[in-house]
């Protein structure tokens, strides 16, 4: 398996230059991960003029592989039901372009850690706002997505069928796109998602006629810890609800849970993130982390989760995003790098000496 890094807080700097003072400060790198989604500008590559153009493809290949990286997935994260048309578009059309432009690559530069090519497109999948009927058609009210959480009131029960009867319609075509491309699709289960845990992944990709050979995740443990959500558990649950292998990319990032606001206001708040003591959790770097459920996210939990990921068959690469927003990226960086070194299993598993069976 490979340690990556998504490479987005670097998109004001050029490409080359990135990779340079990466490869040169942080040599157990072997993958990165390139944002080109409506949240993040497009410095690093513009998914539209990458996919028309094999001269510009072929340049932008050549400054990854010479640096001694591989490309670990395109970030398209955007929201592809957003009740702003114009949004769901810029979405939509960033999502479609960026699998088009994964599916050209040349195989070189998308390797796993066996080898193997893995073209992975990263994502959200997207929250609508009300969704209602309008004849055979469905319909969206309002400008703002609505996350409904608790099946009460009866009408929020309701309202999030129609949201993910819309959802499958809108990722049965995209899946189709991503399909005949042939590249797998990673969502993030984050909050304020329609698809944000097991529950509600495994309820869109039926609902859009997948098996979860082609809508996978990217699976981000740092969204689970907090919520009381043991990730390993959860990749187990998955790895029997989704023989194809649900999990297609992978983010190293962390999270703490402060149990001395918890206790007083539960782990949904609207505490910006920038008041971190009042927060009832914050990301934090890899290895630093701790909630209730998993107990102290060290270098144990890691080298778990690396192997949890590896008992159902993916192989591909830990990618780090920091947003510890209590250190700078570079020690943040740094910190990550030094556990997931640790964690990481490179080698292909050797033989079974000890036994015959």
């Amino acid at each position: 398996m490979k340690i990556g890094l998504l490479i987005t807080p670097y998109a004001s700097r050029p490409l080359d230059e990135v990779l340079a003072d990466l490869r040169r400060t942080h040599p157990v790198l072997e993958a990165v991960e390139i944002g080109m989604n409506p949240y993040s500008s497009l410095g690093h590559g513009d998914p539209r003029r990458l996919g028309a153009s094999q001269a510009a493809r072929d340049e932008w290949e050549e400054t990854i592989l010479r640096h001694g990286f591989h490309l670990s997935s395109i970030s398209a994260h955007g929201n592809p039901l957003h009740p702003r048309r114009a949004f769901a578009k810029l979405s939509i059309d960033r999502f479609r372009q960026s699998v088009e432009l994964m599916g050209k690559l040349d195989a070189s530069l998308l390797r796993d850690g066996r080898g193997r090519p893995v073209r992975v497109v990263n994502g959200f999948s997207g929250l609508p706002g009300q969704v209602v009927k309008g004849g055979k058609k469905l319909l969206q009210r309002g400008t703002v997505p609505l996350w409904n959480t608790a099946p009460w009131p009866d009408e929020h029960f309701d309202a999030h069928k129609l949201q993910m009867e819309l959802a499958g319609k809108v990722w049965r075509e995209l899946a189709k796109v991503a399909r005949d491309g042939g590249v797998k699709v990673g969502f993030e289960l984050h909050p304020n998602m329609l698809a944000h845990n097991a529950e509600s992944y495994l309820e869109l990709i039926e609902r859009s006629g997948d098996d979860g050979a082609t809508l996978g995740l990217n699976f981000d443990p740092s969204h689970f810890f907090w919520r009381g959500i043991d990730p390993l558990a959860m990749l187990r649950h998955l790895r029997r609800q989704v023989p194809a292998g649900a999990v297609k990319h992978s983010h190293g990032k962390d999270a703490f849970t402060d149990r001395f606001n918890t206790e007083v206001n539960g782990c949904l708040s609207m505490v910006p993130y920038s008041d971190e003591a009042h927060r009832p959790w914050r990301f934090v770097a890899i290895g630093e982390g701790w909630d209730p459920v998993n107990g102290p996210h060290n270098l144990n939990w890691w080298q778990r989760y690396v192997t949890e990921l590896q008992l159902g068959g993916y192989d591909h690469v830990v990618s780090i995003e920091h947003e510890d927003s209590r250190k700078s990226f570079e020690e943040g960086l740094a910190k990550a790098v030094r556990v997931l070194d640790s964690a990481v299993n490179r080698d292909a598993p050797g033989p079974i000496t000890w036994a015959k069976r």
